[in-house]
């Protein structure tokens, strides 16, 4: 199925055309690629200026300050932060994020307790989030807690989980 991505990857790619995937559960992923014209990128200035602030989007990755990761490390674990929190985010946020620019801002916290119980605040709101549990191939022992990955959801959602913390 991957070789099969790739081959449909590129012939849109030669077209002028990136594919974007979309998750479903009713239907395999191939089945629900979703194409953007490269020609004219997907950000807020596709956007009319009054559409724009109704769809006010984010997503937010927060990272174990802890750590103190490398460089290489931490964007490797906000990458698989932000990608599996898109993911598991309903289909109706996912093209609202992707329209308005994906925006996304990283931010940091003390401890991984910290991240759980930001973990558990989230899936209260009922807000896509996605807990990065590291596996161990490389600097970090198997299972280490590095980052959280929240949203895409409405920045209003969001900026009531986590206000409160500092930028990286």
């Amino acid at each position: 199925m991957l070789g099969e991505f790739f081959k449909l990857r590129k012939a849109r790619w030669s077209q002028g055309r990136e594919a974007v995937l979309s998750p479903s559960t009713d239907r395999p992923l191939l089945h629900r690629v979703q194409t953007f014209d490269r020609a004219r990128p997907v950000s807020s200035g596709n956007v009319p200026y009054d559409r724009f602030q109704e769809l006010a989007m984010k997503q937010v990755i927060v990272v174990n300050e802890d750590l103190h990761l490398p460089r290489g490390k931490l964007a490797a674990q906000v990458a698989h932060a932000s990608l599996a929190a898109f993911l598991g985010a309903e289909a109706d946020n996912q093209r609202a994020w992707l329209q308005v620019g994906m925006p996304k801002i990283v931010l940091k916290c003390p401890s991984a307790s910290d991240l759980k119980d930001l973990l558990a605040q989230a899936e209260a709101a009922s807000v896509a989030a996605y807990l990065v549990h590291d596996a161990g191939r490389t600097q970090l022992a198997p299972g280490t807690i590095t980052c959280l990955g929240i949203g895409p959801a409405p920045s209003e959602t969001i900026n009531k989980l986590t206000g409160d913390l500092k930028l990286l």
